[in-house]
């Protein structure tokens, strides 16, 4: 084999005679090659401006033209718990447009969750060397270790993530509810009315115009409480039926996130001290109200889903025998209720300040009624003291049904 057919280039250039195709030639033809090269870099450059900003144009400019209607975008989107699994599936792709971004991996934990608890998914594979993968599948166990040497451990470096953490995390910690599951249930109100679709798929009981639902606490600390929600496949995983959740719910829910009544203007205080307020100045801010005449307060020690306190019945009548009269019950959120006695105003009148706080200062997802309730201290028992028309809390206003006259309709 001849060392030119190789690398044809070797002999070009090269010549005995002094200069004559040697540096000269030589330079000049480089100098060309850097002008075609700089010529094309310009073209590419030039190129990939026009295409950044033909781009930029159509969405709005960078920064100084309108913005993309985002509705166009919005008929292709889809909540992450309104996905559904058609049946018999038995593996599910998750993609991403680009590595490395923590968006696509946040959105990928979410939809992990969602296919987890509620269409049975029970196994993540990814693309990893075997001995990392090994890993993490026994930290996810009950092995030692934390979840980011685990995410460390599978060998590449676009899993040394804090969303890849959160992943094992969350695989770690669902797998520890399925032990002693029947001390970590807790219960949790919803509005059934929003949540139709959503009740298909998990454990419930009707309550007035709520729905009791079931989580499991995986961890509590002073500031937050982490938990997952009891659906349909989960309980059957665990082998419990509705009855028995509400059950352990009822005893656990107590002891895990005992109930706390608290007078609005202790409550009021507190903030203002904890702003920095002096003290005197503090009180001079919050005029002496008589108990009967102040709201209070309902929820639990951690202020987290805590209006599932209005369920203890035992709280609700000595707060009543307190102030010598009924009650009611104003579901201010899902982290907490309000009580005032029912001497100072009307039901109707609450229920109206309910639902401008829901709509204005209150998220969607956070909301829980537009009713008012009513606790009868002498019957010891909780009912609805209004039925506005409106049930719905993300703010669309129900249309009434047309009504026909029988003649019209013939027409």
């Amino acid at each position: 084999m001849k060392w030119q057919n190789i690398f044809p280039f070797v002999n070009i250039g090269v010549s005995n005679k002094k200069n004559r195709f040697g540096g000269d030639f030589m330079e000049k033809k480089n100098k060309k090659k850097k002008r075609t090269w700089i010529l094309i870099t310009a073209g590419m450059v030039l190129a990939c401006i026009v295409a950044a900003g033909s781009i930029s144009s159509h969405f709005g400019g960078f920064g100084t033209g309108p913005c993309a209607d985002t509705t166009e975008f919005a008929q292709y989107a889809e909540q992450v718990e309104d996905l559904k699994i058609p049946e018999k599936t038995k593996i599910v792709a998750l993609g991403e447009a680009s590595h490395g971004n923590a968006e696509f991996q946040q959105l990928k934990l979410s939809v992990f969750q969602n296919l987890v608890e509620n269409a049975g998914i029970r196994a993540f594979a990814l693309e990893g060397d075997y001995g990392g993968c090994e890993y993490v599948n026994r930290y996810i166990h009950g092995g030692e270790g934390t979840a980011e040497q685990a995410a460390a451990a599978i060998g590449f470096a676009i899993y040394r993530t804090d969303e890849m953490s959160d992943l094992i995390s969350y695989m770690r910690k669902y797998n520890e509810t399925a032990k002693d599951a029947d001390e970590k249930v807790v219960f949790q109100l919803i509005n059934t009315e929003q949540n139709k679709s959503f009740l298909e798929q998990v454990p419930h009981r009707e309550f007035q115009d709520l729905s009791i639902i079931y989580k499991l606490v995986v961890n509590a600390d002073t500031e937050s409480i982490q938990s997952i929600k009891v659906t349909n496949s989960l309980a059957e995983r665990l082998g419990m039926n509705e009855e028995q959740l509400f059950k352990y719910a009822a005893e656990n829910t107590r002891r895990i996130l005992p109930p706390r009544i608290r007078n609005m203007n202790d409550v009021m205080k507190e903030m203002f001290l904890s702003d920095g307020m002096p003290e005197e100045i503090a009180e001079m801010m919050i005029r002496e109200v008589p108990p009967e005449q102040t709201l209070w307060i309902i929820s639990n020690n951690r202020g987290i889903d805590g209006a599932v306190s209005m369920l203890y019945e035992n709280e609700l009548h000595e707060l009543a025998e307190n102030l010598e009269s009924d009650l009611y019950i104003l579901p201010s959120s899902v982290h907490e209720v309000l009580a005032v006695s029912t001497e100072l105003t009307e039901p109707e009148e609450l229920a109206q300040m309910v639902a401008e706080v829901n709509m204005q200062k209150v998220a969607l997802e956070e909301r829980l009624s537009n009713q008012v309730y009513h606790y009868d201290k002498d019957l010891r028992k909780l009912t609805l003291a209004t039925d506005t028309p409106n049930k719905r809390l993300d703010g669309i206003v129900a249309e009434p049904q047309l009504v026909y006259d029988a003649k019209e309709k013939a027409r």
